[in-house]
């Protein structure tokens, strides 16, 4: 058994590593059945959550891989459900409380890209995450004997409000043209020519009280969803700990 897996199995309470209740032990009755909650309970459940959230909660980047992860733990959790409710101390309810939170995250992503008037944005931001992302590349890989600029790169942060990409993008695009004379690359000098317009367009984008609470409940619902992957993914993993091919699904 892996160290990690005996560390969760430790405390977990379950010494032999069975997965399996002892026997007289009330959470092989009725309280441990795999009821689904309810959609109201859920939102409860993660209304409760977030409102426990300390005010200095961190914002964080875009989640996509976040939520692949958990719907890869969430595709398996249902078909190990019967399994995953008699994992020694491991609530079941994580499990649909994971299910809401992603569906509340990709909601309040979704929001993100609205103005007060509903009118979509998110083609622009699209593109300009998208240009970033290889600009980011390409001066990563000229810069790699330069330390000072590959510092100044690594201050580029991956911001998602559209000052904060006009800001990154202005900033990579100059550090893209102190590469040397003999590079030449005419798709990256497109690139270039895209970004510097995407600038002035993303600083004509009106600033949403809207979106930006959209981003801090996203930030608050992230966090959430981030704990709460890592507790199903721990269970799962204490289930497969001598499968090691669903064990990979897992990351």
């Amino acid at each position: 058994m892996p160290p990690e897996t005996r560390a969760y199995a430790y405390r977990m309470g379950d010494r032999n590593g069975k997965g399996t209740p002892a026997k007289g032990d009330p959470r092989s009755e009725s309280s441990r059945v795999s009821r689904r909650l309810r959609t109201k309970e859920v939102e409860h459940e993660i209304g409760r959550r977030v409102w426990a959230l300390p005010p200095s909660a961190s914002r964080i980047p875009p989640g996509e891989n976040l939520v692949r992860q958990a719907k890869v733990a969430l595709e398996l959790s249902e078909v190990e459900r019967e399994r995953l409710a008699f994992v020694p101390t491991f609530d079941l309810k994580e499990v649909d409380v994971l299910a809401g939170l992603v569906r509340t995250f990709e909601q309040a992503e979704s929001d993100t890209r609205r103005d007060d008037t509903g009118q979509r944005v998110g083609k622009t931001l699209r593109k300009a995450e998208r240009l970033r992302g290889a600009l980011r590349a390409a001066a990563s890989f000229y810069m790699r004997g330069d330390a000072a600029l590959a510092r100044e790169l690594a201050a580029v942060t991956a911001g998602d409000r559209p000052a904060e990409l006009a800001r990154e993008l202005a900033t990579l695009v100059t550090l893209v043209k102190l590469r040397p004379t003999s590079a030449d690359d005419p798709q990256l000098e497109k690139a270039v020519r895209k970004a510097e317009t995407l600038v002035g367009e993303l600083s004509t984008l009106p600033e949403s009280d809207a979106r930006d609470a959209a981003y801090a409940k996203r930030s608050q619902l992230g966090l959430l969803l981030g704990d709460c992957l890592e507790e199903v993914s721990a269970a799962l993993r204490y289930l497969y700990r001598d499968k090691p091919k669903k064990l990979a699904r897992l990351g």
